[in-house]
């Protein structure tokens, strides 16, 4: 991942802090600059804001009331989704009994 460090961004999207805390953790310590959203509404914002600067978007798509998919075809309309590489994280929170 050292390739990408320098003053990259990566944009974490999810809307259960833990999950966003616990991937924090990890890419910390590849020295990237951490950015987070909890919703994909704030996602849309942060791209707004950072553009091109984010090399990588974890994306959560299970979200409201803007999900993952709202969030990617934004970027497709912007001409974003080529430029940025976007990596879908999301969990099956169901428990079987």
């Amino acid at each position: 991942m050292n390739g990408m460090a320098g003053n990259k961004k990566i944009l974490i999207v999810d809307d259960q802090e833990i999950n966003r805390i616990i991937l924090k953790n990890i890419l910390v310590r590849e020295s990237f600059e951490i950015l987070e959203a909890g919703d994909g509404a704030d996602a849309l914002e942060q791209l707004a804001v950072h553009g091109e600067a984010i090399a990588l978007l974890l994306l959560d798509i299970v979200m409201s009331p803007v999900d993952g998919y709202e969030v990617m075809k934004k970027m497709a309309s912007e001409g974003l989704i080529g430029k940025i590489p976007v990596v879908v994280i999301t969990a099956d929170e169901t428990q079987e009994c």
